[in-house]
């Protein structure tokens, strides 16, 4: 995967489906992780290819922008926004794809509901301090991704930043699961050229199987319905979830 290649995967997310309708002889796509000690099928939804299509690059930007305190579990991208990073096209207008993230210190405990209830809690009551806290993170994130994009592209200059974020509200709320949406301005310059795309995210706090997992569905940002999108998106793969693994 050339710089490019990475830094617009990068531009599509750096934290962690208008795709097209399935037909009635679609055979659905999934896939098996492992969380602590229990295994979960998770969908791919359609348009989306496999987890092994992911771009190895891609990944491991993602990776490395979490906090050692949590997991990368698995992306998925659309097809089109990994036809258009194969092409080239590193200003794909429908940078859109998916990521899950689980938490290390309760990957083998798991928590119970009322823990859960607590966590829901956070979200509905303290999302201002959890703006905060993340903008904090996201510094520390974007400094690493810095360094990644700089080692890469041989550029000692390269930077990478995200500001502007904002909190959307809790658009979805279940008795195990919780989402919220957010949009934030991902900027990066590596050897002089500049890029900036403003990003729209739907995540989801799920409790299965006694597991908490971190969902995120991420697009590019043009307009409302790229925001409903995410949200719609999010919704579904929430629900499939509880289905494949009840």
């Amino acid at each position: 995967m050339k710089i490019r290649h990475a830094l617009s995967a990068l531009l599509a997310g750096a934290f962690l489906v208008a795709a097209p309708a399935a037909s009635a002889a679609r055979v659905e796509q999934t896939t098996v992780e492992t969380i602590g000690n229990v295994e979960f099928t998770f969908p791919v939804p359609p348009g989306y290819a496999k987890p092994a299509a992911t771009p190895p690059a891609m990944r491991d930007l993602m990776t490395h922008a979490l906090p050692p305190t949590n997991r990368l579990v698995t992306v998925m991208v659309t097809q089109q926004f990994l036809d258009d990073l194969q092409a080239g096209n590193t200003t794909s207008n429908k940078a859109r794809y998916l990521g899950v993230q689980s938490f290390r210190s309760i990957e083998q405990s798991g928590v119970n509901p009322e823990m859960f209830d607590q966590l829901k809690a956070m979200f509905r009551n303290q999302s201002d301090q959890m703006l905060e806290k993340a903008k904090s993170f996201e510094t520390d994130s974007a400094a690493r991704l810095s360094d990644d994009i700089g080692k890469l592209s041989a550029d000692s200059n390269a930077s990478v930043k995200m500001s502007d974020q904002s909190l959307l509200g809790i658009f979805d709320e279940q008795p195990d699961s919780i989402s919220l949406c957010a949009v934030q301005l991902l900027s990066a310059s590596v050897h002089d050229q500049k890029t900036q795309m403003k990003q729209v995210m739907a995540m989801t706090a799920v409790r299965l199987r006694g597991k908490v997992l971190m969902v995120g569905i991420y697009s590019s940002d043009h307009s409302q319905a790229d925001v409903d999108w995410v949200k719609e998106q999010a919704r579904a793969w929430n629900k499939r979830m509880h289905e494949l693994n009840p």
